[in-house]
């Protein structure tokens, strides 16, 4: 129980929660696990669970009638996952998957909104989840269709980097293909290769076979807004 609370408590929305509310969480709290690569959730079904990512991450993508792959974000160690489905029961809009071996302190969906009448801050709780999320789309949007190229390539790698909060000042690996990352920002792989070359030069990152290594974080977020790309 111990370690389910200390989990719940990576995400600064359970953070705010009074110790009976956060209690009940924690007595309906579970461990889940996904092998790297293993669907979390597939398009269409419901969202059965929600909770906070403890390691790993969680990929979003959607896939085109051509069999395109677009992914919208990666959300890793203290992020609150599954959010859409605790008001209502909720089909996904989004394929989801383990970007590595990843952990979750999970609550059933149906269990979180059995709390509302007795623990009327949980239902606040969610509340601002959404409301974080909405700001997160809009953020989505903009980076997608409002950026220049090498900003939406720096927001995408801030990313998958992860929360600075739980990685410090430290180089940040990702292992990702210059494909995949095209694949982020829409983008093909020889455009890509240029950009990545140019922050490479500006020494903010190192590119390696199959994966990019951040070595100056500060300077990659310098000219991106960053509230929404953590957190949810």
């Amino acid at each position: 129980m111990t370690a389910y609370r200390r989990g719940l408590l990576l995400s600064p929305l359970f953070a705010e929660l009074s110790d009976p509310s956060l209690d009940y969480l924690v007595r309906k709290a579970r461990l889940v696990t996904f092998d790297a690569g293993e669907r979390v959730v597939a398009r269409g079904d419901e969202i059965r669970y929600a909770g906070v990512v403890l390691s790993g991450g969680i990929r979003s993508s959607i896939t085109s009638i051509e069999g395109c792959e677009a992914s919208s974000s990666v959300v890793r160690r203290g992020s609150f996952f599954g959010i859409m489905g605790i008001p209502e029961p909720t089909k996904s809009h989004w394929d989801c998957a383990a970007v590595a071996k990843t952990e979750l302190v999970a609550l059933y969906c149906s269990d979180i909104r059995a709390s509302f009448a007795h623990h009327p801050e949980i239902a606040l709780l969610v509340a601002k989840a959404l409301n974080y999320r909405l700001k997160k789309s809009f953020s989505l949007i903009s980076n997608a269709t409002l950026q220049n190229l090498e900003n939406r390539v720096r927001r995408t790698l801030v990313m998958l980097a992860g929360d600075p909060r739980y990685g410090g000042e430290k180089p940040a690996d990702i292992a990702i293909t210059q494909e995949a990352l095209g694949n982020f920002v829409q983008c093909t792989r020889p455009t890509i290769n240029k950009v990545l070359k140019d922050l490479e030069r500006a020494g903010m990152i190192e590119v390696g076979y199959g994966r990019i290594r951040i070595v100056n974080m500060r300077a990659l977020q310098a000219e991106i807004e960053d509230e929404a790309v953590y957190y949810l």
